[in-house]
């Protein structure tokens, strides 16, 4: 299992599908994106491991997965086991996407890594009998929409405020929004 230390220390995409195991502790908001025509399913899950936290982006079947193990009816913070995940640098922070067809996703399996997990979690004072926080309202976002509001936005001023102080920032120019 690759360690979470590890992965939130990355500053760009990894060549390698990775292995991780977590605590689900929040389940996000599912999203339906137009793209090209076609409706595709997107949900974040939130995995802790000690004292960190990584996200988790899910597309198309693995949102079902999901959603078939909270229809299950268990409320409190399972553990996950996501093997073959790509590793990914998005807006600044490090996560995991799913690979299609390759990616597994385990909810509380009867494996020794669980089993080890889970005794790791309560000498940490975790015992994972939390509610699982979930936020579920679906709704269709355009790729574009999603980027214009999540996207941090600034002046070119605050820009060359910001590389003053030794701050880098990405921007993305389009004349078509210029």
């Amino acid at each position: 299992m690759f360690p979470f230390s590890d992965l939130l220390n990355t500053t760009e995409d990894y060549d390698f599908l990775v292995d991780v195991i977590g605590l689900l502790t929040s389940v996000g908001e599912e999203k339906e994106y137009a793209k090209e025509g076609k409706i595709v399913k997107m949900i974040v899950l939130e995995l802790t491991s000690k004292d960190l936290t990584l996200r988790c982006a899910l597309f198309g079947d693995y949102v079902n997965q999901v959603n078939h193990f909270l229809a299950s009816g268990y409320v409190e913070q399972p553990v996950v086991v996501i093997q073959l995940a790509k590793v990914k640098f998005f807006r600044g922070q490090v996560g995991l996407q799913n690979v299609m067809y390759a990616t597994q996703m385990l909810f509380n399996p009867d494996l020794p890594e669980v089993v080890d997990f889970r005794q790791r979690m309560i000498e940490q004072g975790v015992n994972g009998t939390q509610p699982l926080f979930i936020a579920n309202e679906g709704k269709v976002v355009s790729l574009e929409d999603d980027f214009m509001r999540l996207t941090r936005k600034c002046t070119i001023e605050e820009l060359q405020d910001k590389n003053q102080e030794g701050s880098f920032y990405h921007f993305w120019y389009n004349p078509r929004y210029c």
